[in-house]
């Protein structure tokens, strides 16, 4: 029986056995859940989403060098020793996307 306004959604319900290897009992069970909690006749299901954001930070650094390659190298060295550690000042952009 359901109270107005509410629909049974049928679950899987499912428990694994500590003590027994491969112990698994599954039964299916009903939930009651109320239309009007999600603002209408449509059921919104909640699900699970793995969200990635990455952020850009940029820095321009003036060297002395014989070559580009050679400038190339000094901050890459000194970015490896931590000498030159990006912060939020050095914020540029960020992207949010779903994985």
């Amino acid at each position: 029986m359901t109270m107005a306004g509410s629909i049974i959604v049928p679950m899987n319900v499912c428990t694994i056995g500590i003590r027994m290897k491969n112990s698994r009992q599954c039964m299916t069970m009903a939930t009651e859940i109320p239309i009007g909690q999600f603002g209408g006749n449509e059921l919104n299901i909640l699900m699970d989403y793995l969200i990635e954001i990455k952020e850009f930070l940029s820095r321009q650094i003036k060297v002395v060098a014989t070559s580009e390659e050679e400038a190339i190298l000094q901050v890459k060295k000194q970015y490896l020793e931590s000498n030159i550690v990006l912060d939020a000042n050095d914020f540029v952009d960020f992207e949010i996307n779903t994985l």
